[in-house]
């Protein structure tokens, strides 16, 4: 049996990422390993993550047919955009604040007009008397 020579075909940005990525290639018959890049493999041991996240190293014979396979997967992948859901959330709060203040502004503008016209009532009510 002829010793293996390990590649990087991947670096996944968790363990459970790279288990189901070893997993995909384990059902393609392509045997893989995952170890954490730098101390991530301490802090996996110490803290039980890493944020350094797992790279998954496969055969050189099978580096490129594990590849395609990562990338197929990955490519089908949607990943929602952080920076799209802030927005979101922020066009949602500022509809919010409008409304509250274009109720203030109607409220306010009621409030004036019943005022004005209670003066004008009095104004004439005072001119008829005199």
């Amino acid at each position: 049996m002829e010793a293996m020579r390990p590649v990087k075909v991947y670096s996944a940005a968790d363990k459970v990422e790279a288990g189901m990525l070893m997993n995909l290639l384990e059902g393609n018959g392509i045997p893989s390993f995952k170890q954490g890049p730098g101390i991530g493999g301490f802090m996996e041991i110490k803290y039980g993550f890493s944020i350094y996240g797992q790279d998954i190293y496969v055969d050189e014979q099978d580096a490129e047919r594990a590849m395609e396979l990562i990338q197929e997967v990955m490519s089908n992948v949607e990943v929602p955009d952080e920076n799209e859901e802030e927005a979101e959330e922020e066009d949602k709060a500022e509809i919010e604040y409008r409304k509250r203040h274009s109720r203030k502004q109607i409220i306010f503008i009621r409030i004036l007009v019943a005022l004005v016209g209670l003066d004008l009532f009095f104004v004439l009510l005072f001119n008829l008397m005199n």
